[in-house]
């Protein structure tokens, strides 16, 4: 590990091997320049939990797997500060952009750029998973600059938690539903032959698919669900009353939902799978 100073300059070209990290915080800013050019297989680590620090390389990026490691700080509304990295030459070869998401310390402004070049972009740039209040985040080029873009998509847990609160509706819907709706109408109580002290027993099996998807191109999310309940009742009792009839019963109950949501690769998909149990002592005025 190599650590560097405020202001302190390498002259001639860099090479960061597998094994070698090279800081280059400083004392936050710490402000660094590399005179040649960065080979990079290692970590240039930028990072002190403060977005202020800068290196230069006066030439190119030459990028065999290595990573840039850097702090970026966020507002509600997106990134506001980030270190940076720039090159006056070429983009080359494979280079991975590592971020450390830190409280914003100053009002939202422009984007920030992570790192910018002088030459051509030849190199593949990518992004380190990085999730921010739920949000996936991207990296996109800009002319000649490279910045953190909301791809539209949801962490994990937001997906799980979306697709979640999808199947709450017909779960309680089939679980706490009166009487009558659990076996069709009121009316269906007054089956043939059950007389004022006779009983009946009933069943009710019912399922539900759901799919659907929101948004577009390449932020398009789609959403599964299936459900399904089975429940097994009785009608102990029926007594007439005025206007009808009074009527007891029990019931038991088993429902599952499953579901998923699917970001088509743009970030991660989650499911979720619920068993439900229920069971009811009831009176109906039928």
């Amino acid at each position: 590990t190599l650590d560097l100073g405020d202001g302190d300059d390498l002259f001639g070209s860099l090479t960061i091997d597998a094994t070698s990290t090279v800081i280059a915080n400083g004392d936050s800013p710490g402000l660094n320049t590399i005179t040649g050019n960065l080979n990079l297989v290692g970590i240039l680590d930028l990072t002190d939990g403060a977005p202020d620090d800068r290196t230069d390389v006066t030439g190119q990026l030459n990028g065999q797997g290595g990573t840039i490691a850097l702090d970026v700080s966020f507002a509600p509304e997106g990134p506001v500060a980030s270190d940076l990295v720039t090159f006056g030459g070429d983009l080359a070869g494979i280079a991975r952009i590592s971020v450390n998401p830190v409280a914003a310390g100053m009002a939202p402004g422009a984007p920030p750029p992570l790192l910018s070049f002088g030459g051509a972009d030849l190199a593949i740039v990518e992004l380190l998973p990085v999730t921010v209040d739920g949000l996936v985040l991207g990296l996109e080029r800009t002319g000649s600059s490279f910045f953190l873009t909301n791809n539209g998509s949801v962490s994990a847990d937001v997906a799980g938690a979306l697709a979640l609160s999808a199947a709450f509706a017909p779960l309680d819907r089939d679980l706490f539903g009166d009487l009558g709706a659990r076996i069709g109408t009121g009316d269906a109580l007054r089956r043939p032959g059950m007389g004022a002290g006779g009983g009946g027993l009933w069943g009710r099996v019912g399922g539900t698919y759901f799919n659907g998807e929101a948004g577009g191109d390449s932020s398009e999310v789609d959403f599964d669900m299936s459900h399904f309940f089975v429940q097994l009742g009785a009608d102990l009792v029926r007594a007439e009353a005025a206007g009808g009839a009074l009527v007891g019963s029990v019931m038991t109950q088993y429902g599952r939902a499953n579901g998923d949501v699917d970001q088509n690769g743009a970030g991660p998909s989650a499911d979720f799978d619920v068993n439900s149990y229920g069971f009811e002592i009831g009176r109906a005025h039928v």
